[in-house]
C-alpha cells in the first residue's frame, strides 16, 4: 500500500513505477487490492514497452540508442 505523502511516515513528491522486462501482477486476495494507492497523488505507473529497431553487423549495433 502506498499512503498519501505526509500520512504517517510516507514522504515523497512523486513516485514512478517502471517495470524492467516482462512483469505480471497477479494474485487472489479476497476483499483486497493487489496494488493499493491510499490517497496517493503524483503516482505514475509506466508499463510502456520500448521496442528498439536496428541490427547488429560484425558485432556493431546499427540503430536507435537510448539517450
Amino acid at each position: 500500500m502506498l499512503n498519501a505523502s505526509g500520512s504517517g511516515s510516507a514522504s515523497y513528491t512523486s513516485v514512478l513505477i517502471v517495470p524492467v522486462g516482462v512483469r505480471t501482477i497477479s494474485g487472489n486476495l479476497p476483499d483486497q487490492s493487489l496494488l493499493a494507492l491510499n490517497g496517493a497523488d503524483n503516482v505514475t505507473i509506466d508499463g510502456l514497452e520500448v521496442v528498439h529497431f536496428g541490427r547488429i553487423v560484425g558485432g556493431i549495433w546499427y540503430g536507435d540508442q537510448d539517450s
